[in-house]
């Protein structure tokens, strides 16, 4: 009673559930896009655990204002070293028409770890899409042609900026050269 008798010894192998590669930092440069114009998104992945990581593959989903520039939406690395972590850089193109707006863009790492076992980990980024508003102002029309005569000045405002404008203000600074009549 009480005693065992062991036949053989064998291997246990021990492997975490999610072997974790994970993005550390994301960069944009700059750090948000001007319509019609190309950025650098720059990704830094990290390998904490102590396997080394192979077939890396990063994939991102654009959404159709996006359009990588002078290369694909996919990049590979070969390996990652436990405990290290490698950059990868894509070039994007920002349509011309898109709108200010957060844009998110879905990426998906896939990768292998020692024992060939692929894993999938799907995340979100996100991307500014921004200009500043180009504002034109001229005088449209005037009533007044003489000193002490009173009138109708029109104002035209435009925005030949990418931007849209949702709200303006307009201010008439006093000056000694004219009076507001009316607002």
């Amino acid at each position: 009673k009480g005693t065992s008798l062991l036949s053989d010894y064998f291997e246990i192998d021990v492997r975490h559930i999610d072997p974790g590669l994970s993005i550390d930092q994301v960069t944009l440069n700059p750090e948000r896009i001007r319509p019609g114009s190309v950025a650098e998104m720059t990704l830094s992945i990290n390998n904490p655990t102590n396997n080394l990581m192979s077939d890396v593959s990063i994939d991102l989903t654009l959404p159709d204002i996006f359009t990588p520039s002078g290369e694909t939406a996919t990049k590979r690395i070969k390996q990652i070293a436990p405990g290290s972590a490698h950059s990868v850089s894509f070039k994007l193109i920002a349509d011309p028409a898109a709108k200010a707006n957060a844009y998110k863009i879905p990426l998906q790492i896939e990768f292998t770890d020692p024992q060939g076992t692929t894993f999938s980990r799907n995340e979100t980024l996100g991307i500014l899409v921004d200009a500043k508003p180009e504002i034109f102002v001229t005088i449209e029309e005037s009533e007044v042609f003489m000193v002490d005569q009173s009138g109708n000045v029109v104002v035209s405002i435009a925005n030949t900026g990418p931007s849209e404008i949702k709200f303006l203000t307009l201010e008439l600074v006093p000056d000694s050269s004219y009076e507001i009549l009316s607002a």
